[in-house]
């Protein structure tokens, strides 16, 4: 007797699995997004300081830490390598210290590309939506639009002030939290 052959996943129900597995992050992360909104809208320049502060203290022990293994490397080829990028590091870390307005222009940098980052792949995402006709995809390919406009705007014009730059970052952060939540409305969708 020959035993059916039982038909494989489709494409689909796997997309589908993996859907699943990463819709509530998109929750958790909408949330923390509209906290830091909150936050920023709040208090902009306080928050770029702590910013610039942790940034600066990440650094300086990042720094510290690949000095240290360069030193204890007994490869050369690594060694160069972790020291090199160790001094960096460290450096920047202690003028992100010394020298705070400077390294706040440079977080505006960092963080503007972050955003722009970000951006870009919650449009690839919407398209993707919009090819699988899933959800309010319409929707999101005018928000990831807005974000990717919005974040490249601050990319290439950041001098517009650290205040407003903030502001900037609260606007994006809540239109993140936003898109987010209708991203994961849509995947719930695609559960049922």
């Amino acid at each position: 007797m020959v035993k059916p052959i039982k038909p494989k996943k489709t494409v689909r129900k796997i997309k589908q699995k993996s859907y699943n597995k990463t819709s509530s992050f998109l929750l958790i992360e909408a949330i923390l997004f509209g906290f830091a909104a909150l936050f920023i809208f709040i208090k902009p320049v306080q928050i770029l300081t702590s910013l610039t502060f942790i940034f600066g203290m990440i650094l300086t022990f990042f720094g510290l830490y690949q000095t240290i293994t360069g030193i204890n490397e007994k490869k050369a080829s690594g060694k160069n390598m972790h020291l090199v990028f160790g001094i960096i590091n460290l450096i920047l870390g202690l003028i992100f210290f010394i020298a705070p307005s400077g390294a706040m222009i440079t977080i505006v940098y960092v963080l503007a590309i972050m955003f722009f980052v970000k951006a870009i792949k919650s449009l690839i995402l919407s398209i993707k939506l919009y090819k699988a006709k899933a959800g309010n995809y319409k929707f999101e390919v005018i928000m990831s639009s807005i974000m990717v406009f919005l974040s490249s705007f601050v990319l290439f014009f950041p001098r517009f002030g650290i205040v407003t730059f903030m502001y900037y970052i609260g606007i994006m952060l809540t239109l993140y939290a936003i898109a987010d939540i209708r991203m994961y409305k849509n995947l719930s969708n695609l559960k049922s």
